[in-house]
């Protein structure tokens, strides 16, 4: 999971394809946003709670922020429901690097004129709840929904570790996150490879309700991304058995259990 995390977070480096974004969704103390945090880096913006101007704001006074981490994306209920709507749809505009001038009322004027990608922390219960709606508006499209839970020897093993006095929350990330850089770079794929990938994304995205166009997009950037953070500039059968693992948490119906319990 930090491996996917930490990929998604260098998805903007690939030559060629579209940067991807990421949806972790778990219930509570499923520790999303620490898993989130291994993509710990400057490009990466951390983000508690935001409205749709102060992003364009953030983009602008920070050229070098590539990504915005957020913590938990439910917090934006706080706002009303016309914020949150002209959050969605300024996320949806920067993922998919849809380019113009956004207006407010009166004469005020911001313009999005680059990508930002997103990695968000959400409740599952709290997504199903809007699911809908999210799906509407193309924001779920956008994203790679991952969808995990504790199964039960997972959650025994740490409470057996709080009882003991052993348990201690790993100091994340146990991998550095190569140097980002607004070079892109080239990553090769071997032909039968791509085929494979065609496969797994067709295959997945008829089972969320998705064309599969952007899931295609996202694969083959998150897939190229992982060769990046291991330094190869070829796509390698390792990166290939990431993408599969990837792929079997990739819903928005259920969480499937990190130790094989569904």
């Amino acid at each position: 999971m930090e491996e996917l995390v930490q990929s998604v977070a260098l998805s903007h480096m690939v030559k060629g394809y579209s940067r991807t974004s990421l949806l972790l969704l778990a219930a509570p103390e499923s520790g999303k946003t620490t898993i989130a945090g291994a993509s710990n880096a400057k490009h990466v913006c951390r983000v508690a709670m935001i409205t749709g101007r102060s992003i364009l704001r953030e983009v602008k006074e920070h050229p070098d922020t590539e990504f915005l981490l957020f913590n938990d994306l439910t917090a934006v209920r706080a706002m009303s429901p016309s914020a949150v709507n002209l959050l969605i749809l300024i996320l949806n505009q920067f993922t998919q690097d849809e380019r113009g001038i956004v207006a407010f009322a009166g004469k005020e004027t911001e313009t999005i004129d680059r990508p930002i990608g997103i990695i968000a922390c959400i409740p599952f219960k709290t997504f199903t709840d809007h699911r809908a709606r999210w799906r509407e508006m193309g924001f779920v499209s956008r994203m790679i929904p991952f969808a995990y839970q504790y199964g039960d020897e997972l959650v025994a093993e740490i409470k057996d570790a709080i009882d003991e006095g052993i348990h201690r929350a790993r100091a994340l990330p146990g991998r550095k996150m190569p140097k980002s850089s607004k070079r892109q770079i080239a990553v090769a794929m071997p032909r039968n490879f791509s085929k494979e990938l065609r496969r797994i994304s067709d295959s997945r995205s008829k089972l969320i309700g998705q064309l599969g166009i952007r899931l295609l997009q996202s694969y083959h950037s998150l897939v190229r991304a992982h060769a990046l953070l291991f330094h190869r500039r070829t796509v390698t059968r390792a990166d290939m058995d990431f993408l599969r693992a990837v792929d079997a948490f990739v819903s928005i119906e259920r969480c499937t259990s990190l130790n094989g319990d569904h």
